[in-house]
């Protein structure tokens, strides 16, 4: 148990000094995670906007579609974590 923590502590450290120090491996990280956040933003955007507007309009579809539209949220708000984190490490 405590070696297989050790071993993940250990794995994220190398990974953290790898993108700060390597330029390019934080630029292709960058890309790679914006390939699947910048589509999954923009859909979890026009859901948001639809799902807010259904719910005056049709109360049943609204709460059936409720646990699809927070999965999407909680999807698309673990993936920004990694992409913010990597485009901010850029600035500094």
């Amino acid at each position: 148990m405590i070696s297989s923590i050790l071993r993940f502590i250990l794995i994220a450290a190398a990974v953290y000094f790898l993108i700060v120090s390597v330029k390019f491996v934080r630029i292709m990280l960058t890309v790679l995670v914006g390939i699947v956040y910048i589509p999954l933003n923009t859909l979890n955007t026009v859901s948001q906007k639809w799902y807010f507007k259904i719910k005056h309009k049709d109360v049943i579809l609204y709460y059936l579609y409720t646990p699809i539209y927070w999965l999407l949220v909680g999807i698309t708000f673990v993936i920004s974590i990694p992409y913010e984190f990597l485009i901010t490490e850029g600035i500094h």
